[in-house]
């Protein structure tokens, strides 16, 4: 790509691609929210036999986590997606890194 285009960032000539690394973090937390979301069916299943049935108190707590885990997950993914997507003139720095002009 030639200096100047949108595909270009301004530091050294790397490409900016402004969805990839966000788009994985997300990924990375909805894949550990689903993970909970797992553990809690397992732990429904199992936890009965042994602690009767106070069993649904852990399996309600961790359905609660991952479901704040998936919001939260997306919000923040929709949040940083429209900053960088955005017009250079209104984009904020993230992360302290100040944006180029």
């Amino acid at each position: 790509m030639s200096e100047g285009t949108a595909g270009e960032s301004g530091r050294g000539g790397r490409p900016f691609d402004a969805g990839l690394q966000p788009k994985r973090t997300a990924l990375a937390w909805r894949r550990t929210a689903l993970a909970v979301a797992v553990a809690c069916l397992a732990a429904l299943r199992i936890l009965p036999e042994v602690l009767g049935s106070w069993a649904l108190l852990p399996a309600a707590l961790g359905a609660c986590v991952s479901f704040v885990a998936l919001v939260l997950t997306h919000r923040r993914y929709r949040r940083i997606h429209t900053i960088l997507t955005s017009s250079g003139t209104d984009r904020v720095a993230l992360g302290g890194e100040s944006c180029p002009p």
